[in-house]
């Protein structure tokens, strides 16, 4: 699976949080600025802190009304000893 169809099927409830450290530095040195992932009704990643910055900074093009929050979804319950 390549690095776009990895970040496509990511989800923070989905992954240990290894897993998406993991991910996102694959990213990067790949020079991938912003991921998306379809999960969750699709949603946009931004990963170098310059672009989060930036974004926060000007709301108003980055606005994603009538919210900017990804939708809440209930974390499954999993047990730590199994996160991989």
């Amino acid at each position: 699976m390549d690095l776009r169809e990895r970040f496509a099927a990511y989800s923070g409830y989905h992954c240990s949080p290894a897993t998406g450290v993991e991910l996102f530095r694959e990213a990067r040195e790949a020079g991938c600025p912003i991921a998306r992932s379809d999960q969750l009704g699709g949603f946009h990643l931004l990963l170098e802190h310059a672009d989060v910055r930036r974004v926060h900074a000007d709301w108003r093009t980055f606005s994603h009304e009538p919210s900017v929050m990804r939708p809440f979804h209930q974390r499954p319950h999993q047990d730590r000893k199994s996160v991989v």
